[in-house]
């Protein structure tokens, strides 16, 4: 449950995308990480800076006991914190505007994070992109600017894979066949070693009575991870029809 800190930030008027940052670093760890995990899970902010120093599920509360042939005392963490889905194996919390960090910026007095937030634009993250993508009429103008901000060293950090794939497939149940195949082979540019998106372009070329290209995206798939048992049965089931 969200702490009375995280209830009040949910209640909270800046509690909107663009009003509300979180500043992250090489020091947000334990208890830290376990904040930021319901800042994440609970509101609308974005994270800035730098990713966190500790996994999203860890381990946490040391506790110090002697070693039994040394005598030497140690401190170890023991108990294990998943604030998370137990699934979700990220080793950081990433930024969603990445910020490098210079001695020559402390020297200086400049803080190149608070001016990232101040510089932020609407609609200028990949996640604000993937989300308003759905009502444009065509995805030309997705991928374009898709392509721009991955290749900004400001979204170096952020996963888009899943998204991109939950896009392709919101795309198929609206029958938007042909700008669902745009999709998924964009995120097969960016993630090549991803059986997943190989195997959603399958799915998308078999709506569209591409056969032949759907079996050889499965194969692909397959070529990544040969147990990927959807693509496994995609191809048993197309060559079945042919």
């Amino acid at each position: 449950m969200p702490t009375p800190i995280i209830i009040n930030m949910i209640r909270s008027k800046v509690n909107k995308r663009g009003h509300l940052f979180v500043i992250t670093g090489r020091q947000t760890f334990s208890a830290a990480q376990n904040f930021v995990n319901q800042i994440e899970k609970w509101t609308e902010a974005i994270f800035v800076g730098e990713p966190t120093a500790d996994h999203v599920n860890m381990y946490g509360d040391n506790r110090p006991f002697t070693l039994p042939n040394s005598g030497l005392m140690v401190v170890a963490s023991t108990l294990w914190w998943q604030d998370l889905d137990p699934r979700d194996e990220r080793k950081w919390t990433a930024p969603e505007i990445a910020v490098d960090i210079s001695s020559d910026d402390y020297r200086s007095g400049r803080d190149p994070v608070l001016q990232a937030i101040a510089d932020y634009k609407p609609g200028s993250t990949i996640s604000e992109l993937i989300q308003s993508a759905l009502s444009a009429a065509t995805m030309s103008d997705f991928v374009q600017r898709y392509r721009a901000i991955k290749a900004d060293a400001r979204s170096r950090y952020v996963d888009s894979e899943a998204p991109v794939n939950r896009l392709g497939y919101d795309l198929l149940a609206k029958k938007r066949v042909a700008d669902a195949i745009d999709v998924f082979k964009l995120n097969t540019e960016f993630y090549p070693r991803s059986a997943n998106v190989y195997d959603s372009l399958g799915d998308a070329l078999a709506a569209a009575g591409r056969n032949d290209e759907a079996i050889k995206s499965y194969e692909k798939a397959l070529s990544i991870d040969p147990n990927y048992q959807s693509s496994i049965d995609s191809i048993k089931k197309l060559k079945k029809t042919n």
